[in-house]
């Protein structure tokens, strides 16, 4: 539809028409084109966090006249084109607010992703991004990211979901249960800033969720274990989350010193079986019903160099070493009643476990010491 009849020198050949090919370049122009996006910063009032944040975007613009001629050329010769665009410098790419706070760039970024977690679960993970997001970290201010997310209560938005309770070998549901990926993230975001990190401890037991890499997990629980680190950059910086499908990330932003931080790949070692499996005879599931309650996770060590190098020179190494337990299955089975005519549960040997289906299987938990 685009071919016209063109008279040159006295012959007519093939062309495009032009009106054709301006419209048809218009109407992609939709999909392709974005506008660029100015630099934002807003303080909120208690001068902790920040109402608006953004770094000014560079936009994209498709070319008319110069894709006009592109395909006038090409099309009718069958030679293969790619139509050239231009990208728009926003006219403010920092904010002033911002520069006057040292907020020009990132420095420092960590992604995990948490699928296949239960609702409740994604619930608390987008509930402590939100209360992060947009946070402001004064220069050598001590971030403590418990403190950023208390109370730990269903009023601040956190519901029931499973924690470790290594000390009774137990997997439970608690509120805020599965802010321990919020926990990993920070600590990753703050290795590849190359900050000081003051208090880290590891899951009870290795996560799906965190691996791999393995040995590079930050468990939290209030009170303890805390995460922290120290703004030692010279700048303010800002704490910025997202969350895409099941990825969430953390960018801290703030201003380059030309420090450099490398994390060794995580050694694995001490590798050990989990305990055999423990079943449980009760009266609360119907007859024959199985229901596990705890997974078996394999026992290991894992540990990794934390190397950040300064412009002047100087060097500091920090050794992460993280101890996992092996972790036993427990499984309940219903039976009309216990041996001694009780109704309350009573342990039997992993070989006597009945054909049945087993239902309410629990997967992965945040260690929560």
């Amino acid at each position: 539809a685009w071919l016209v009849g063109s008279k040159q020198n006295g012959a007519v050949t093939l062309a495009l028409d032009k009106t054709a090919v301006r419209a048809y370049l218009k109407e992609i122009a939709k999909d392709i084109e974005y506008a660029p996006k100015q630099a934002v910063f807003v303080l909120a009032e208690n001068q902790e966090k920040v109402d608006q944040f953004q770094m000014g975007q560079a936009g994209l613009e498709l070319l008319q006249p110069e894709n006009l001629a592109i395909l006038q050329k090409t099309i009718i010769s069958g030679e293969e084109t790619h139509l050239l665009t231009r990208t728009v410098a926003p006219q403010l790419a920092v904010a002033p607010e911002a520069v006057e706070l040292g907020i020009k760039e990132l420095v420092g970024q960590g992604t995990t992703n948490f699928k296949g977690s239960p609702p409740n679960r994604v619930k608390n993970i987008k509930r402590g991004a939100e209360l992060l997001n947009n946070t402001l970290i004064a220069p050598d201010e001590e971030f403590s990211l418990l403190d950023h997310l208390r109370p730990f209560t269903r009023e601040n938005g956190y519901l029931a979901e499973l924690v470790i309770k290594a000390a009774e070998n137990k997997t439970v549901p608690e509120i805020g249960g599965g802010l321990c990926q919020i926990g990993t993230t920070m600590f990753r975001a703050v290795l590849n800033a190359g900050l000081p990190i003051t208090a880290r401890s590891s899951h009870s037991y290795r996560v799906s969720y965190y691996e791999p890499p393995v040995g590079m997990d930050a468990t939290i629980y209030d009170p303890a274990p805390d995460f922290k680190f120290i703004n030692d950059t010279g700048v303010w910086l800002i704490l910025t989350t997202r969350v895409q499908g099941t990825e969430l990330t953390f960018e801290l932003w703030g201003t380059k010193d030309g420090r450099l931080a490398q994390s060794s790949k995580p050694e694995v070692f001490n590798i050990r079986k989990p305990p055999e499996k423990k079943i449980i005879e009760t009266t609360d599931l119907p007859l024959g019903k199985i229901k596990c309650t705890e997974k078996a996770h394999i026992g290991s060590d894992a540990r990794f160099t934390y190397k950040v190098t300064y412009p002047d020179g100087r060097i500091t190494e920090q050794e992460f070493t993280s101890r996992y337990r092996p972790w036993q299955e427990v499984c309940l089975v219903g039976v009309a009643s216990t041996p001694d005519g009780a109704t309350s549960s009573t342990t039997k040997p992993a070989d006597t476990l009945p054909s049945a289906d087993v239902t309410g299987v629990v997967g992965n938990a945040d260690a929560q010491n």
